[in-house]
């Protein structure tokens, strides 16, 4: 018996939906094992039905189908098997063969023909919690000579349509040409195992040789994202009480921002503002490091975004940390930039630093803002101090425009010495409003400091 969405087969899958990103209903026939193992789920905003279509390498007496109905949090509960047969005139017509519902902590489903019912048990002995749903005997014609077939989701646990893993057993039906038989056995025979993932055999093999350890192992739902069902690296409580990672939020208000929207609750969309916004979540982010450090070995959790530390320490971080001498450093171009090898590291940095400190005499003992080089004895420390020293060094030499030169000169009144509402005369002195009412009340127009006379029209306001 062959499992005919296995992709050495070469099936082709297509939705008649939108899907969420990363989560595309290719991934249900695909040979990268990453890709696989994400499953199906369709875009936030998608209500049931959904239906998904499955096209063969060659007609198909199918026997029984699995269905893995679970991603993350997401659950579908409800199905329904069409099936399209060589037979038929019309190659759009699809015929109902079977439906089946999920009820508890049921996983999937097993659609499967009564009189193949011993067989079908020997290939799925392994499942648990699986719905068992006969396929009713006058629909069981449908299945014979299947060119294609759709499953159609038209129920869920109050989440959006998911699938997790699609499984069609069955042998070529009698009306394939021998070469055609001959192809699928081949192809069948020569499948990687690597990159198959949907096989029942290889998933047996792969139960009876699991650990202990493997068994055990597994991610607590509170640190899967509510949208991505992906463990998350920097979760934010929603206010409408869901959690999610910043970069999902990041990716959900570019996406709205295509449209003109405003960042809004991707659960409610309910727009965000000072009282009504994402928050931090704290407590469980702690709980999500101490998780992922403890688990860093784990071939499940390489994939996730870390803002802990590694077990390995990456290069940068190991050349900020060596003994290296700063003398044996290349210089850089200017403090900040990268070399010529494009890598920007802190010892660049440090080494420009050194430069000043130790090779222009300006700046030998105390840098530009008149700080005394403290004496520090560790590299690390070195390096620290260095960095700071590179930000106040180019920081002092660029203009600025939040206080006033201390060689400005402040203008004052000629007559009474007030530095406050100024006017400008012709002759370029200054006279504050209450000495030029005073001297327009008298009729003397002449200037104190050069005597020169001017006109009521001829004063300008002066601003500082």
């Amino acid at each position: 018996m062959i499992n005919f969405c296995c992709p050495a087969l070469n099936p082709t899958i297509l939705c008649s939906t939108v899907s969420t990103d990363g989560y595309e209903v290719t991934n249900l026939v695909s040979s990268n094992a990453d890709e696989a193992r994400k499953g199906f789920l369709a875009y936030n905003a998608i209500k049931p039905p959904v239906t998904i279509t499955i096209n063969f390498f060659c007609s198909v007496n199918v026997s029984h189908i699995i269905l893995w109905s679970q991603v993350g949090c997401q659950k579908s509960t409800g199905f329904e098997i069409y099936a399209n047969s060589a037979s038929k005139s019309k190659s759009q017509d699809y015929q109902k063969a079977a439906y089946g519902y999920l009820e508890g902590d049921e996983i999937g489903v097993i659609f499967y023909r009564r009189g193949s019912y011993h067989e079908c048990i020997k290939y799925t002995k392994q499942l648990n919690f699986f719905a068992w749903k006969a396929i009713p005997g006058r629909t069981c014609y449908f299945l014979n000579n299947a060119v294609s077939l759709q499953i159609k989701i038209i129920k869920t646990r109050s989440s959006v349509p998911a699938l997790a893993r699609v499984e069609v057993w069955g042998n070529p039906s009698k009306s394939c040409d021998q070469a055609i038989k001959h192809s699928v056995f081949k192809l069948w025979a020569d499948r990687s195992p690597k990159k198959e993932t949907m096989c029942c055999d290889e998933s047996e093999r792969q139960l009876q040789t699991v650990s202990d350890s493997d068994v055990e192992f597994e991610i607590p739902e509170e640190f899967l994202d509510s949208v991505t069902c992906t463990v998350m690296a920097l979760p934010f409580i929603l206010p409408c009480g869901k959690v999610v990672d910043q970069s999902t939020l990041e990716r959900h208000e570019q996406h709205e921002a295509k449209w003109g929207r405003a960042p809004n609750d991707p659960f409610t969309g309910r727009i965000f503002n000072e009282n009504h916004r994402p928050i931090p979540a704290t407590s469980l982010k702690a709980c999500i490091d101490k998780f992922l450090i403890e688990h860093s070995e784990r071939q499940e959790l390489t994939y996730v975004p870390r803002t802990t530390g590694r077990e390995k320490r990456s290069r940068v971080h190991e050349a900020s940390c060596s003994s290296v001498s700063p003398a044996d450093i290349k210089l850089s171009t200017s403090v900040g930039c990268p070399t010529e090898s494009k890598e920007v590291t802190c010892l660049s940095a440090s080494k420009n630093v050194y430069q000043l400190r130790h090779k222009s005499p300006k700046y030998r003992d105390e840098d530009v803002t008149g700080t005394k080089i403290p004496d520090v004895e560790s590299y690390e420390e070195k390096v620290d101090w260095s960095l700071d020293f590179a930000v106040k060094s180019t920081l002092a030499g660029l203009p600025t425009y939040t206080r006033f030169n201390d060689h400005v000169v402040i203008q004052q009144c000629a007559a009474c010495s007030s530095d406050s509402i100024l006017f400008k005369l012709p002759c370029k002195h200054f006279l504050c409003r209450v000495c030029l009412v005073l001297k327009k009340e008298s009729k003397k127009l002449i200037c104190d400091v050069c005597k020169a006379c001017f006109q009521s029209s001829d004063p300008l306001r002066y601003h500082v």
